[in-house]
């Protein structure tokens, strides 16, 4: 089984906003994502016998795809309860939302039943080891503009989730 979901490509000034953010709290007990696989999720993943007909579809998208404007406006653990990861997060707008839902429809998959909530995430963790630091919560200012929309398929080792690019729609 192939497990893939769609997400958008970051630029990278934004990956090197991030960058600079995580420097500056290098010493959290958390396993920070990998800047290769750092991506904003736009369709939730899914399984499939072959990767080959979402190929397709992500194809047939050529000239659909215009830029995506994100303005992420917070850093923080999601559910502080038992944080599992820490997020950087905006508010959804209208064309995103829009675009969003016709994915859903062009890849066949349902929308979720949470409403959406662009993020990105930064880093996993284990509740216990950032109990001291699970109600921090980092206003910020990025405003982000992403030029491609990708395919990935996800791929679980003993090192975690790695992500792999199968195709690129590019505004």
């Amino acid at each position: 089984m192939h497990r893939l979901f769609i997400g958008l490509q970051l630029p990278d000034s934004f990956n090197q906003a991030l960058a600079a953010w995580r420097m500056q709290h290098v010493d959290w007990p958390v396993r920070w994502t990998r800047a290769t696989d750092l991506h904003l999720t736009i369709i939730a993943p899914w399984e499939v016998a072959s990767p080959q007909a979402a190929i397709n579809a992500m194809q047939s998208l050529n000239g659909f795809f215009q830029p995506q404007t994100v303005q992420f406006d917070v850093i923080k653990f999601i559910h502080p309860e038992e944080p599992r990861m820490l997020w950087v997060e905006g508010q959804p707008n209208t064309e995103l939302l829009d675009m969003k839902q016709r994915l859903h429809s062009v890849f066949e998959r349902p929308t979720e039943e949470q409403a959406f909530r662009p993020h990105v995430t930064m880093a996993r963790c284990w509740a216990d080891q950032v109990q001291a630091l699970k109600d921090q919560v980092e206003t910020i200012s990025w405003p982000t503009t992403c030029n491609g929309l990708i395919l990935y398929e996800s791929r679980i080792d003993h090192f975690g989730s790695r992500y792999k690019a199968l195709a690129t729609v590019s505004a």
